[in-house]
């Protein structure tokens, strides 16, 4: 049954003459007569020879996307020994952000561990460090932070200060080889907002108007969105591990 041979990633069935048109670049079940079984039968032999000859590689890709939680749990219960870094470490799914994020891509996978946080300034924030902190009886085996961090002139440097802790505090608590990757983002979510504002506009049903004005800025903060710093922590040896610099957040 070629439906279940060419099944997708996440059980995705593809039919036949999708299968044959997609790999073989061949048209079957044209006419308009229904099924012919020798054109079925000969199109199925040839995708099951190809499969049996090139492997798994001969297939359609499931362009399904999967949230970061949502593949961590899957790789916990699929029971793969040492191919699946949850099975190796066996520890808990922490995420930790704003209620709207944690609705969005935490509540629904099933994590282990939610915990709200709405802002880089509330106390909650400092929860990343602690579960990941070397000493701790139930470090996370993923951790998942969406810390937002007001950047209005009375609170960026108290945002930066806040960074800088977070950072200081993983690079002397968590241990050298837990891979961390911090990223920093701007604008998002002023991007996010003009985003539907500008779909609503733009729908041929409205009667709200769209500016160039309007236009320039949704262009500029969707550029802004799109350029990310990305900072890595850990993977360093015990030893040389006090002679490197620790990254900081600076603002203009």
């Amino acid at each position: 049954d070629t439906s279940v041979v060419f099944r997708g990633d996440h059980g995705r069935k593809f039919g036949l003459r999708h299968l044959t048109n997609v790999l073989c670049q061949r048209k079957i079940q044209a006419g308009g007569n229904g099924h012919c079984p020798v054109e079925d039968a000969e199109a199925a032999m040839v995708l099951a020879i190809r499969r049996a000859r090139r492997g798994p590689s001969f297939g359609i890709r499931d362009n399904i996307r999967v949230g970061i939680v949502t593949a961590f749990q899957k790789q916990e219960s699929s029971g793969r020994g040492c191919d699946s870094f949850a099975v190796l470490n066996a520890r808990p799914c922490v995420c930790i952000g704003p209620a709207e994020w944690i609705k969005r891509h935490a509540q629904s996978a099933g994590s282990h561990h939610i915990l709200n946080c709405e802002s880089a300034l509330d106390s909650m924030a400092m929860a990343v460090p602690s579960w990941l902190a070397r000493t701790s009886s139930k470090r996370a085996g993923l951790l998942w932070a969406h810390l937002v961090c007001d950047a209005s002139p009375k609170k960026v440097d108290q945002a930066v200060a806040r960074l800088d802790e977070l950072v200081e505090a993983l690079a002397e608590r968590v241990p050298s080889d837990t891979p961390i990757l911090i990223v920093y983002q701007r604008s998002f979510k002023l991007a996010q907002s003009l985003t539907q504002q500008r779909k609503a506009a733009l729908n041929p049903k409205s009667s709200a108007g769209w500016t160039s004005s309007q236009e320039n800025t949704w262009r500029r903060l969707l550029e802004d969105s799109r350029q990310c710093e990305a900072v890595w922590i850990g993977t360093q040896p015990l030893a040389a591990r006090a002679e490197v610099n620790r990254p900081t957040f600076k603002h203009a």
